[in-house]
């Protein structure tokens, strides 16, 4: 019994060996084409740029807007229910919902929302190039596939990103608007002068901060997932199950780094 223990015990050491061998040669590789990429000669397309951006803003505006609605509903149904009970606090509604949708509630969640729609998308359309070795097919004529493939979908979320936070957190706001007025009859001019009296610009540019770092995460967490596949369509899978995983623990981590040392 001891002996098939210890023959259980070594094959386990020798299969996390192999993985941690095998994850430092991936991201060696990663890093190094990713360092190549910014040598000479310099190439920037432009309509590969607008188009991920275009196809991957416009796609997910639908389940943002939905998130950020529903995020709106819940919080200002919540606040708006103990301040019905309390009979006080209701000049303050639109300024504390508002605060709680634009410095955590819809960052976190559009870019969760984007990282299970727009990372998957990545690591599979990556991942399946580089199956059909379509990727060496870039370098065959004289394409580098990073400048390709990788920084326009970076510069591309991390510039759409930002913008649906602020269409998220516009949603989120008529929406608890709506949900405040069903249950305190409170009037628009009153939830307004509420977010000009109480909410600082200051943390609107902390949320579209989040966003670009949310963006530059899930694009490069994603991309790794995809950038290193090499056997077959089963790794694919299990890729993006990877890196969508990854992406969203750490946006949730960079959250906090930048919530609690940061802003």
């Amino acid at each position: 019994m001891k002996k098939i223990f210890l023959h259980i015990g070594k094959s386990i050491q020798d299969q996390s060996s192999d993985l941690g061998k095998s994850a430092f040669k991936n991201i060696g590789n990663f890093v190094s084409s990713i360092w190549e990429g910014f040598h000479p000669p310099y190439k920037y397309y432009f309509s590969e740029f607008v188009y991920f951006s275009s196809s991957s803003g416009v796609n997910a505006f639908g389940i943002v807007a939905i998130t950020s609605a529903v995020a709106g509903v819940t919080s200002s149904y919540l606040i708006a229910e103990e301040v019905r009970r309390a009979g006080v606090g209701a000049e303050f509604m639109g300024g504390g919902v508002t605060q709680m949708l634009v410095t955590q509630l819809v960052p976190i969640l559009v870019g969760l929302v984007v990282a299970g729609r727009t990372g998957s998308a990545i690591t599979a359309s990556i991942g399946s190039m580089k199956i059909t070795e379509q990727v060496e097919a870039l370098k065959s004529i004289s394409t580098d596939p990073i400048q390709f493939l990788f920084f326009p979908r970076l510069l591309g979320l991390m510039t759409v990103l930002p913008c649906l936070t602020i269409l998220g957190c516009i949603m989120g706001n008529i929406a608890g608007y709506l949900a405040a007025e069903r249950v305190l009859h409170l009037s628009w001019s009153t939830w307004t002068f509420s977010i000009l009296d109480l909410f600082e610009i200051e943390k609107l540019y902390h949320s579209i901060y989040k966003s670009i770092v949310f963006g530059a995460i899930i694009t490069i967490v994603s991309f790794y997932q995809g950038w290193t596949v090499h056997q077959s369509s089963e790794e694919l899978s299990r890729r993006i199950q990877v890196g969508v995983v990854g992406s969203m623990t750490f946006i949730l981590i960079a959250n906090l780094i930048m919530t609690v040392l940061v802003f």
